[in-house]
């Protein structure tokens, strides 16, 4: 499975908001519209981004909120940049894979689930199919136009997000 090259176990870590922030600019600094040999580019669940290619390189990550676990309506929240957060990730990218780097505090607060990437994704795919892909707007890039001969990416600026 191209998504998923490495069968890696699933992570819990614990990060302040300008932490997870750092991430997922980490995570654009390399974005093409072509092959993406880095692989660095986040896929998401339960957050919200908005990046903007006018910033600059590294910190082009405009807007970020996450769903609100305690709440009794699903809300997405604004992440705040002394709040603090649980991800799950991978131990690939936990470990430093595609050149991801996390404070000691963070490295600290990693635990092991137990379970492998590629098995969740497939339970979770028996269990909710047959897939209904609606727009979520889960990515948003601004100034950053789809070339006509783009390889990779469905994003277009403002449109069509994940």
């Amino acid at each position: 499975m191209a998504a998923m090259p490495f069968e890696s176990s699933l992570v819990v870590l614990t990060m302040s908001g300008a932490q997870l922030r750092r991430m997922f600019d980490h995570g654009i600094s390399k974005f093409t519209w072509y092959e993406d040999p880095e692989g660095s580019f986040l896929q998401v669940s339960g957050m919200r981004v908005t990046y903007n290619f006018s910033y600059p390189e590294k910190c082009r990550t405009d807007k970020l909120e996450i769903l609100c676990a305690n709440c009794s309506v699903p809300k997405y929240e604004t992440v705040e940049p002394n709040g603090t957060y649980r991800i799950v990730t991978t131990s690939f990218i936990a470990n430093g894979g595609d050149g991801f780097t996390f404070d000691d505090d963070v490295k600290n607060s990693m635990e092991t689930e137990g379970r492998m990437d590629v098995e969740v994704f497939t339970e979770h795919v028996r269990k909710i199919s047959p897939i209904k892909t609606p727009e979520e707007g889960r990515i948003i890039m601004f100034n950053n136009e789809r070339p006509p001969n783009a390889t990779s990416g469905g994003l277009y600026p403002g449109s069509l997000p994940f």
